[in-house]
């Protein structure tokens, strides 16, 4: 570490300042950085980042991880020395209150009580930037569905391999192998079921290059 702030405490050292990176001038890192001495039940340290909203007066931890007028605040952030960030009210450690936890993934967002959990991404001149612009990714408030969500009028794809496999168009067309589905469902190659059941009055099924496929539907109908 080259020039900042060093503070020590409680067997701890936390530093916010430069880092010169190599030897050469002019090739710095601004640099938060925490130690620890590695002992104690609930070490590592984490780093955090919290709103504190209360007073002097503020003694105790509460049970609602929103409020933020207690003794720690709401927790916003939180950084493990493993390398786990978790985004959310509800990771803090035990010693503080017995229903924190602790990130335990690369990203982790997490919030108290039945609220909705969404990883949200806009682009400001495309999308918009409000709630309800962009691509969410999450769960729903008050249940266990997740979600996937394209909130503009245009496709949802996945691809593989750098290549776009399976498109849900903005309109509701379903693509398999094309990203521009002009049906309820389009697949652009072969596929196999064990059945495939006709509603349509009029029994209409259309299927490409693969005629005895088309023979053996007849039958079927035939037999009907």
């Amino acid at each position: 570490m080259q020039t900042g702030i060093t503070l020590t405490g409680n067997q701890d050292l936390s530093y916010m300042g430069l880092r010169q990176v190599g030897e050469k001038e002019d090739i710095t890192e601004t640099t938060i950085a925490w130690a620890d001495d590695g002992g104690g039940e609930l070490g590592p340290d984490d780093l955090v980042f919290r709103f504190l909203g209360g007073g002097p007066g503020a003694s105790s931890v509460s049970s609602d991880f929103t409020d933020p007028s207690d003794l720690d605040g709401v927790n916003i952030a939180r950084f493990t020395p493993f390398g786990q960030i978790g985004f959310g009210n509800t990771f803090g450690l035990t010693a503080d209150h017995p229903n924190y936890v602790r990130p335990q993934n690369l990203l982790h967002l997490s919030t108290a009580s039945d609220k909705q959990v969404y990883l949200q991404i806009t682009n400001q001149s495309a999308t918009g930037q409000t709630a309800t612009d962009g691509l969410h990714i999450g769960y729903a408030a008050s249940n266990l569905e997740a979600q996937i969500i394209q909130k503009e009028n245009a496709n949802l794809t996945l691809f593989t391999n750098n290549t776009p496999r399976f498109t849900i168009a903005g309109g509701g067309n379903v693509g398999v192998n094309t990203n521009t589905p002009a049906y309820t469902l389009q697949v652009n190659g072969s596929f196999s079921a064990k059945q495939v059941l006709v509603e349509d009055k009029d029994l209409l099924l259309l299927i490409s290059d693969l005629q005895s496929q088309i023979n053996e539907l007849k039958h079927q109908l035939a037999l009907k």
